[in-house]
């Protein structure tokens, strides 16, 4: 089975994804820049499922966009969602991630839910820190997925 996985990274990173990759099956590489920390299996499949049930029952009411205002995202819908919409459960298991991946004290923005239709895909960017903070997180849930970091 799947397991889900972590990725952490400084916001200044440029972050790329090529496109859709749901027909394949891709084994994220052990070795990682050590300022680009990767944790394997973070969440149970119990877990991964109430995260999943929860974002997508706060989507229901999204249509699918075609585009991004600034052309990086197609196909997609999207919902930033505060810590304290989540459920306790779910609520505390983003919490644990959150303190797994960032520095104590770090604060903490809502949650940014962004699920891809099946030919929906993030084009190469560099993520603002107005919108994304200081550290990016990434969890991937339901499906593999590639996030690329390059040095900008």
């Amino acid at each position: 089975p799947r397991r889900a996985r972590l990725l952490c990274s400084r916001a200044h990173s440029v972050v790329t994804t090529p496109a859709p990759l749901r027909a394949q099956t891709h084994a994220c590489s052990s070795v990682s820049p050590p300022h680009v920390p990767l944790w394997d299996a973070v969440v149970s499949e119990q877990e991964e499922a109430a995260l999943a049930a929860e974002a997508s029952s706060a989507l229901a009411r999204r249509k699918y966009e075609r585009g991004h205002f600034d052309g990086v995202i197609r196909g997609y819908r999207e919902l930033q969602r505060p810590l304290g919409r989540w459920s306790v459960g779910n609520a505390a298991v983003l919490r644990r991630l959150m303190t797994l991946a960032m520095p104590a004290g770090t604060p903490l923005l809502p949650v940014h839910i962004l699920d891809l239709q099946p030919e929906g895909c993030i084009a190469r960017h560099v993520d603002s820190l107005e919108y994304s903070g200081e550290y990016i997180v990434g969890l991937s849930l339901l499906s593999h997925a590639v996030m690329r970091l390059e040095q900008p």
